[in-house]
């Protein structure tokens, strides 16, 4: 299977070339993966591209017409593996693209560049939006797979394309949750999946040059959890709760959609009146 679209419910369809989601890259998007022939987390997925287009005046038909509409278009229960990308436009256009999932991003190691962070006055950074080309065109600069964003002080917020999770002693380290980051749908279920596989988490603060962490990841719906092994040019050592924290991670992906776990994956424990 090779990459199928639709526009406005459309296979093929085009969108014109005055919409402004392409003069101006006003667009919301939501990328999902598809397992065992079922989304992964759709209603977390959707609430958060209504959320988005709600805050930048994109028409949204709404929570419950995306979700019919993504489930009516797709034959999903035939895919197995797949992801799909949801796309609002300012012009009102709806596109879903749906491609075969690229199974050698999950895991793969990633290097890093250091970017300030700007804030955006228009926008909160919890937006999920496709004006992008800045980090982009960065990234091809320095030859590296994304950016690593710093704020004034020092403090690692997120990388362009992924969340962030920071390792120290055996022990998982979380950014808070404070409107600086996107909230990530991925690194949520990476925290869970952590506690059920018993791997101790805190929440703070991390700045770039705290001597105090000792391995950096990055987590995202098309690579799960992934090593950082360069930043800035320099390597970074391997963080050895980045096998673990994977396979506990597919565990609960399996368990959520009906699939196989992977081999070496932690099973979550069973619940209680299972």
């Amino acid at each position: 299977m090779g990459m199928r679209w639709w526009v406005d419910g459309v296979e093929g369809g085009g969108v014109p070339g005055d919409d402004p989601g392409l003069t101006l890259g006003l667009t919301a998007f939501e990328t999902m993966r598809i397992y065992n022939g079922r989304p992964f987390r759709l209603g977390a997925h959707i609430e958060r591209l209504v959320a988005s287009a709600a805050m930048m005046g994109l028409p949204c038909p709404g929570a419950c017409a995306v979700e019919v509409e993504i489930l009516d278009t797709l034959d999903i229960s035939a895919l197995k593996e797949a992801s799909l990308r949801y796309t609002l436009t300012a012009g009102g256009r709806r596109v879903l693209a749906l491609q075969p999932a690229d199974a050698s991003r999950v895991g793969r190691p990633v290097r890093l560049a250091s970017h300030a962070a700007t804030p955006c006055v228009a926008l909160p950074a919890w937006v999920k939006h496709g004006s992008r080309a800045v980090w982009e065109l960065e990234a091809r600069r320095c030859r590296v797979d994304e950016l690593l964003l710093v704020d004034p002080d020092g403090f690692m917020l997120e990388a362009s394309r992924s969340n962030l999770l920071f390792t120290q002693h055996q022990r998982l380290v979380c950014p808070p949750p404070d409107g600086r980051r996107l909230a990530g749908i991925t690194l949520q279920a990476a925290l869970q999946a952590a506690q059920r596989a018993g791997i101790p988490v805190e929440t703070r603060e991390v700045r770039r040059d705290d001597p105090g962490w000792d391995g950096l990841l990055v987590c995202s719906t098309l690579k799960e959890i992934a090593p950082v092994t360069e930043l800035d040019g320099r390597p970074l050592p391997s963080s050895p709760l980045a096998a673990p924290l994977l396979a506990a991670l597919q565990a609960l992906i399996a368990a959520e959609c009906g699939a196989p776990a992977p081999p070496g994956s932690t099973p979550p424990p069973p619940q209680r009146g299972a």
